[in-house]
């Protein structure tokens, strides 16, 4: 930012110069607007990071996803990243099933969904495209079943993830709604 200062000022230094000079001008407003599409994009992209982790702070605890036996149980890791424990109660003995891992690699925030005993125990990423107020989405467009998967905080204890996307050339979509376990 401090960069986009000293080019204001040396621009209004020379603003006579460049006033008088219609090619100077033209040049000069191709700078600034070179410039600002830069600091928008960098913005954005910061802005989109630091949605993702703070509306996923407010993950943290055990969800239950009513009318099912799974829970999904939201922690934060000494790095900062976000793990979910996705687990089936439908048996005698709670059976772990997925692990879910948000995590900032370079300048990308992507959601990791590790599901035990499938693609030989690697994670599947998705990566973040979108992140709003309440809801974040990510993507992952050369995945066979979803493509996205997006998570809304409808309320403090109530949140639904919606999965979508197409599965042998069919659009299939679902819900599921988690209720926090106080």
């Amino acid at each position: 930012m401090n960069g986009l200062f000293q080019f204001v000022y040396l621009l209004k230094k020379h603003c006579h110069y460049v006033a008088l000079n219609p090619v100077c001008m033209k040049k000069a407003c191709h700078c600034v607007s070179l410039l600002l599409i830069i600091l928008l994009c960098s913005c954005q992209k910061q802005s989109q990071e630091s949605c993702a982790f703070e509306l996923m702070k407010d993950f943290v605890g055990v969800w239950d996803a009513r009318g099912t036996a799974v829970t999904e149980e939201w922690s934060i890791d000494a790095q900062g990243n976000l793990r979910a424990v996705v687990t089936s109660h439908a048996g005698r003995e709670p059976e772990v099933q997925e692990y879910i891992d948000i995590i900032k690699e370079g300048d990308e925030v992507y959601y990791i969904g590790t599901v035990l005993n499938q693609n030989k125990g690697a994670g599947i990423r998705f990566r973040l495209i979108e992140c709003e107020v309440n809801s974040i989405t990510f993507e992952n467009a050369l995945h066979d079943f979803p493509q996205y998967i997006s998570y809304s905080l409808v309320t403090a204890d109530k949140l639904n993830v919606h999965v979508s996307g197409t599965q042998k050339g069919r659009y299939r979509e679902f819900d599921i709604a988690y209720y926090r376990i106080p």
